[in-house]
């Protein structure tokens, strides 16, 4: 019998690595087909807090307005009127106001509503002003709107 001599495969170039792909994660599957993903809503919902801090930036007071529900817990009690009166003067008022959103986190509690806490950097009139903010957010007519605001 013949004795076969062990090949050395890097040097004969019989044999070539092939690349091993990572197996990709697997899709998480949603209790029900119409809930959008986790990462969707989340999605959505630091869209709708950008478009409010733009809204707020651009000094758009009907649009920064609109970024608040029907149903808005206003932060001292008073009146939606007059709470929206003192929001549009505040607004309007800097010569120029600039609003950065940064850290956000999101925590959906069900389907339709969410509460996203973040750091607002806020500059006006060259003064800037640092502030963790949590809004709880509440979805209506395929919008995620304010329900209430918490600054520390």
């Amino acid at each position: 019998a013949e004795a076969t001599k062990p090949v050395d495969m890097a040097k004969s170039g019989s044999a070539k690595p092939t690349e091993v792909k990572k197996p990709e994660p697997a899709k998480t599957a949603t209790s029900s087909d119409t809930q959008a993903p986790i990462a969707d809503q989340d999605a959505a919902v630091i869209e709708a807090v950008n478009a409010w801090a733009n809204a707020w930036s651009s000094q758009n007071v009907n649009q920064y307005l609109a970024s608040y529900a029907e149903g808005f817990k206003t932060p001292k009690g008073e009146s939606r009127k007059a709470w929206e009166s003192m929001r549009r003067e505040r607004v309007s008022a800097p010569k120029s106001i600039a609003v950065k959103v940064s850290d956000t986190n999101v925590k959906m509690d069900g389907e339709d509503t969410a509460k996203v806490s973040f750091r607002q950097t806020y500059t006006a009139n060259g003064k800037t002003i640092n502030t963790r903010k949590t809004l709880v957010m509440t979805k209506a007519n395929n919008a995620w709107l304010i329900l209430q605001e918490n600054a520390r």
